[in-house]
């Protein structure tokens, strides 16, 4: 998981801001290759070309659609709109760096409603694959970032993201349990610490 790039789904806006797009998985060898053109480049004619190549790459290898926007996004001058296409298509080929860039960059634009609804992609990637996605989802519910606070939908969504190993959603599940300390909460929240504690979670512990 990226703990170390994002220590928690809240500090999203923090890293757009600062430009600390995501970038989680090491390029091949084939996308460095091409970035080093791109960034060689000079002229428009060579950086076009390179251009090509990445994008026709991203067919096959998703990753140099989200390095291409990354550079885009922080280049000089930056294209905002151009870097958030190629992250789009990233995100389209289940690629979790290109989908997290486009909650970042839309959270960084305060287009708040439109991250939550890019998260609802990562719900239906297959094996956990999209945990920090459904994660973020999970907080725009239990946070209403978009809509009214909602914690029947918020916290089977921490918890699953929880389930497939991403420890800032564990944290807020909990939180979201203790909100309202019903008796049957109070269940629900003393339940899930004992899951928790038997993964072996030191928090829960």
């Amino acid at each position: 998981m990226a703990v170390a790039l994002l220590l928690s789904l809240l500090m999203l806006p923090l890293h757009a801001i600062a430009g600390q797009l995501w970038s989680d998985t090491p390029p091949s060898p084939s996308i460095m290759k091409e970035l080093e053109r791109y960034k060689a480049g000079s002229s428009p004619e060579e950086r076009a070309a390179a251009v090509a190549r990445l994008e026709l790459l991203g067919e096959s290898e998703p990753e140099a659609w989200n390095q291409l926007g990354i550079e885009y996004r922080l280049g000089k001058p930056a294209s905002p709109q151009l870097a958030e296409a190629m992250f789009v298509k990233a995100a389209a080929a289940k690629n979790l760096n290109g989908l997290m860039n486009v909650i970042a960059v839309r959270i960084g634009d305060g287009r708040i409603a439109e991250s939550c609804k890019a998260a609802e992609a990562g719900s239906a990637w297959p094996n956990g694959s999209g945990a920090p996605a459904i994660a973020y989802l999970g907080e725009c519910y239990r946070l209403g970032r978009n809509g009214p606070k909602d914690a029947v939908k918020a916290e089977p969504l921490l918890m699953e993201a929880c389930r497939w190993g991403w420890e800032p959603a564990c944290d807020s599940a909990l939180a979201s349990l203790q909100s309202n300390p019903t008796p049957a909460r109070k269940m629900a929240y003393r339940n899930y610490l004992e899951k928790l504690n038997a993964a072996q979670y030191m928090p829960a512990i």
